[in-house]
């Protein structure tokens, strides 16, 4: 029985939920279900505590962050237009707003790094930052179905293997290399249902 003590330990079970939820999620996302905001929820409560545990604080407050907008998200995908009795359609940004989006979001990582390297002297400060700022950016058009919020996660899940695996999280440096081919298919899923909106 010890083979299965060492299988369940609460590091390695709390990694099996968030990889499990976390797929959940990102699966019913792409489908337009609103009961993926709830898997969202549960996987980012479990990276609260794995982030947390690592001393990756700005991914255990980025978490918190995803958490309520898993809470916003299920409430906006829940509302009906009143004007055309719809819920929330899929569409874009134009270029210009995606580039004053970047650089301000670009300005404001910068900051937060700069806080991190005064406050909590983290090794991961940078590249924390900049995922923090811009999975802000990435889940706030996701909760307002914008397409391009997939390319966004495609750069943000590759540049979060990187930090997992440096910080030796292997159970959730899987989970973002599912989302980031997840995110791959998303934004196939949603241009398509986009193209057919506008046709």
């Amino acid at each position: 029985m010890d083979w299965l003590a060492t299988f369940f330990t609460f590091d390695k079970t709390l990694g099996y939920i968030i990889l499990i939820t976390g797929v959940l999620y990102i699966f019913y996302l792409i489908k337009e279900k609103r009961i993926a905001w709830l898997f969202g929820f549960i996987s980012s409560v479990g990276l609260i505590v794995s982030t947390f545990l690592e001393k990756i604080y700005m991914q255990s407050i980025l978490n918190l962050l995803y958490a309520l907008m898993a809470i916003y998200g299920f409430i906006k995908w829940s509302q009906v237009d009143s004007k055309n009795k719809r819920k929330v359609k899929i569409s874009e940004y134009s270029v210009k707003n995606h580039l004053i989006l970047i650089f301000v979001t670009v300005l404001v990582s910068g900051s937060i790094a700069t806080i991190l390297d005064i406050v909590v002297q983290s090794s991961y400060s940078t590249l924390d930052a900049f995922i923090f700022a811009f999975a802000i950016l990435a889940t706030y058009m996701q909760a307002h179905k914008i397409l391009s919020n997939w390319l966004y996660w495609i750069v943000i899940n590759a540049l979060t293997i990187v930090l997992f695996v440096q910080a030796q999280l292997y159970s959730e440096s899987i989970l973002m290399l599912v989302y980031l081919l997840l995110a791959v298919w998303g934004y196939r899923q949603w241009r398509i249902k986009l193209s057919k909106q506008k046709s």
